[in-house]
This record gives C-alpha cells, sequence and structure tokens, in this order.
C-alpha cells in the first residue's frame, strides 16, 4: 500500500515536473526541480529527528550524572525511610474486618 501511494507521488511530481518545463519553455518561471526541493525537506526532518534524540541523551546524561553526585545527601532520609515502611508494614499486618450481628451494628448508629 505503502509503495502505491509513493508511486503515485512520482507521478504527481512527474506530471508538476512537465508544467514547470512548459512555463521554462515559454520564460515564465525559473527552474525549480520539485523533487531536490522534497528531499531537503526530507533531509531537514531527518537531521531534526537526529538533533532531538541528541539533546534528549545528552540531557539524560546530565540528569544521572547529577543524581549521582547529590546522592550522598538524599540517598540516606530516603533509605530510612523506606526502611520505617516496610518496617510498619510487617510488624501490623492488614486486618480483615470481621462482620458483626445485625443488633449490634444498630446499637453503634
Amino acid at each position: 500500500m505503502l509503495e502505491g501511494h509513493h508511486d503515485q507521488a512520482d507521478g504527481t511530481l512527474d506530471a508538476l515536473d512537465a508544467l514547470m518545463t512548459r512555463g521554462l519553455a515559454t520564460g515564465q518561471q525559473h527552474e525549480i526541480n520539485l523533487r531536490d526541493i522534497l528531499t531537503d525537506i526530507r533531509r531537514e526532518q531527518t537531521t531534526k529527528h537526529y538533533y532531538r534524540w541528541v539533546i534528549a541523551s545528552i540531557a539524560l546524561a546530565l540528569t544521572i550524572f547529577l543524581l549521582y553526585l547529590t546522592s550522598k545527601y538524599w540517598r540516606r532520609p530516603l533509605l530510612e525511610f523506606a526502611s520505617r515502611y516496610v518496617r510498619r508494614r510487617t510488624r501490623a499486618p492488614v486486618r480483615v474486618p470481621v462482620p458483626q450481628p445485625r443488633d449490634v451494628r444498630t446499637a453503634v448508629l
């Protein structure tokens, strides 16, 4: 299916090139090759795509580096909090509520 669209685009470009050539024959326009323009546009898009990945990878590397440099300040409090949380969770297991008889529930209300 993609090849069909590519072939259709090639046909359209050929028709536009033919129109441009007719215009050149009458001296109306300067020569512009549409294929070259589209190739340049595609190349610029690809270049921008690569630049985005390079910038993202540099930002990620800097972030990891800063986390490593500052880890001595946040690692100990984080580990202490995690150990307290784990101790609290292991000491008091979750209690399943036991349904009370109907008359006891109404007395509480």
